[in-house]
């Protein structure tokens, strides 16, 4: 049997107050973690690490054929360039299977792939930081 008493009602009380406070901490701690993160993206150099990091996991990681390439194909003595896409994982040695490169020599990107790549790896992420540095310039 459940028995209500003074002492109850002040618990209620505390344990409600308590709960206020802690809600209001947690939005304070909230909004100064914000504000503190705002402050940090307002760095463009900030920026810069973020985009090349988000730009260049994926890239590195998953076996994306992005960039134009060529594969010397080796049939007995003969060796011939076959142009194919290639992955920046294919250069780390992820995202391939060794079976996959049963009869290639040798593979490498075509300048057309660098320049991608410096844009995709560089540019982006330098045109973003760019534009943050103008808008700070300008506040």
């Amino acid at each position: 049997m459940l028995r209500l008493t003074q002492n109850a009602k002040i618990d209620n009380i505390d344990i409600q107050n308590i709960f206020q406070n802690l809600l209001f901490l947690t939005y304070q701690s909230i909004k100064v973690t914000l504000i503190m993160f705002l402050k940090l993206l307002s760095k463009p150099i900030v920026i810069f690490v973020i985009t090349f990091l988000v730009i260049a996991v994926p890239l590195f990681l998953f076996p994306i054929n992005l960039f134009p390439g060529e594969a010397i194909q080796q049939i007995g003595s003969i060796e011939h360039p076959v142009k194919l896409p290639l992955s920046l994982s294919y250069f780390i040695g992820i995202g391939y299977e060794p079976q996959d490169m049963e009869g290639i020599k040798d593979f490498y990107m075509l300048p057309q792939g660098y320049a991608l790549a410096f844009c995709l790896l560089i540019g982006f992420p330098a045109i973003l930081a760019f534009r943050v540095h103008i808008a700070r310039k300008n506040k």
